[in-house]
């Protein structure tokens, strides 16, 4: 089979998901062709990785753009490289990526677009209405990352028989080195300026208005002196900081709320080993990643009902509260906090639950099953 497959910049470390599922093709057999608007960004071994390999990797320009009129422009006028064999299946994230590479396709070829974000940040109403238009006309599958972006996918326009479900995959290696490379907690502990005579409850989340770190500082607030063994840890850098810095100071917080910067991917793995709870409480997401590695390293978790909740809470891995509801975030912490045999139950299984639903291998088996509609 021929494939190609869009990424936007290889060298972005947010961008590795792509990347794995190209080299996951390749592997099994198929001709991958990687197109991106630039060879330049932030993680050169990722480029590294793809020139290693044996994929194709072509520059598109009509990719460089975000979505705006210029973007739309650039589509308009984009034509294939003609070095490229017409594709059996294209794989693109977002929509506009999957309209500007339509022509890269055979005429009846699989069109896969993953969603990410499509209308989350609620500045412009037209971007999720074009947005369908373009997943309605150029695409044969679009793919939510989770059970709930089923809905809301609809909810935009998104014709319900174009949508499958196909999860986000979790670099689980990657999850096993970077926690046993640690020669120790303590060293953690240190370098983050944590105390190490405390139970930590960890959240780590950029601090924008819709990850409700002010939340989580209320409900710990009203748990503070009944758990006095307990602190607080809140990784991530963003402009709600400042304001849940003085909400922390407001609450007389100080000593038992510890705020540690954006971390480097390895410093929040580290973070994430030695926590002794986690908490997410995002009202809005289309998948989740910090929602499931704490999973599979077998953290007591509570999660708000966004992204990947539903699954989360139909498997019992993890407690699951409604999002923005301080009574509920109150409940579960406190529950999560006093332990028992349910949260014991649930750290036994939680591992294996990332195992059998994200996997790399078993999502590229998943979307090279699909079938173009007659």
């Amino acid at each position: 089979m021929k494939i190609v497959i869009v990424v936007s910049d290889p060298t972005s470390g947010l961008l590795q998901y792509p990347v794995d599922l190209a080299l996951c093709f390749q592997s099994l057999g198929h001709e991958v062709t990687v197109l991106s608007w630039t060879t330049k960004g932030q993680n050169p071994d990722l480029y590294d990785r793809i020139k290693a390999s044996p994929l194709r990797y072509v520059v598109e320009p009509s990719l460089q753009y975000s979505f705006s009129a210029k973007a739309l422009m650039s589509g308009l006028r984009a034509k294939p490289d003609s070095t490229i064999e017409p594709a059996d299946l294209l794989l693109t994230f977002g929509p506009l990526t999957a309209w500007q590479i339509r022509r890269y396709g055979k005429r009846k070829a699989a069109s896969l677009a993953m969603i990410a974000a499509m209308g989350h940040d609620r500045s412009s109403w037209w971007k999720p209405l074009l947005g369908a238009a373009l997943l309605n006309r150029y695409t044969t599958h679009v793919g939510a990352l989770c059970h709930l972006e089923i809905g809301r996918l609809t909810d935009l326009g998104v014709q319900a028989k174009k949508i499958v479900l196909v999860h986000n995959w979790v670099d689980q290696d990657r999850l096993v080195y970077q926690t046993s490379r640690l020669s120790s907690a303590a060293e953690v502990y240190a370098k983050l300026a944590l105390p190490s005579n405390r139970k930590l409850i960890a959240c780590l989340a950029s601090f924008q208005p819709r990850k409700r770190q002010d939340l989580l500082i209320h409900a710990f607030a009203r748990l503070a002196h009944q758990w006095s063994g307990f602190d607080l840890v809140l990784a991530g850098g963003g402009a709600e900081r400042a304001s849940c810095e003085q909400l922390v100071q407001h609450l007389g917080l100080t000593e038992r709320v510890h705020f540690v910067g954006q971390l480097a991917n390895d410093d929040a793995m580290s973070l994430l080993s030695i926590a002794d709870i986690v908490v997410h409480c995002s009202n809005a997401e289309t998948f989740g990643y910090s929602m499931v590695e704490p999973l599979y390293l077998q953290k007591p978790t509570i999660v708000t009902k966004v992204g990947i909740a539903w699954e989360m809470e139909h498997a019992d891995v993890a407690e699951v509260v409604p999002p923005d509801d301080l009574a509920a975030l109150e409940t579960a912490l406190n529950k999560v906090m006093q332990g028992g045999d349910q949260i014991d139950q649930r750290l036994a299984r939680s591992r294996q639950f990332v195992i059998d639903n994200f996997e790399v291998n078993k999502i590229a088996q998943q979307i090279l099953s699909l079938k173009v509609p007659s």
